[in-house]
């Protein structure tokens, strides 16, 4: 199992509006088709305090490389590009693929 990560370092004058898209709109796009799984939100802390921007980060579950690569071709374009154009470089972000290990 793939843990996919995005991680997204927000502006301050749109951190509301992203938590309430992300809630209502990318994470229900995200896991409509099914291929990416148990949807997790959090706040990166931080040792010094950020007067800009705050850090998040989105994580799914999803099986397999090809998984994702067929979710990325089917849907996440799409997604992603609705939330690039409603937010621009207000929130960046870069995804992480990490293999989960079981301990």
């Amino acid at each position: 199992m793939l843990i996919y990560n995005v991680t997204y370092s927000v502006d301050l004058d749109v951190e509301e509006a992203f938590l309430k898209w992300m809630r209502e709109k990318y994470i229900p796009q995200s896991v409509a088709s099914r291929q990416l799984r148990n949807p997790r939100l959090a706040l990166i802390m931080t040792v010094e305090e950020q007067e800009k921007h705050h850090s998040y980060s989105i994580q799914y579950e999803v099986d397999s490389l090809d998984v994702l690569e067929e979710w990325s071709l089917k849907d996440g374009n799409r997604v992603i590009g609705e939330f690039v154009e409603r937010f621009g470089n207000k929130a960046p972000g870069f995804p992480t693929i990490m293999e989960k290990i079981e301990i």
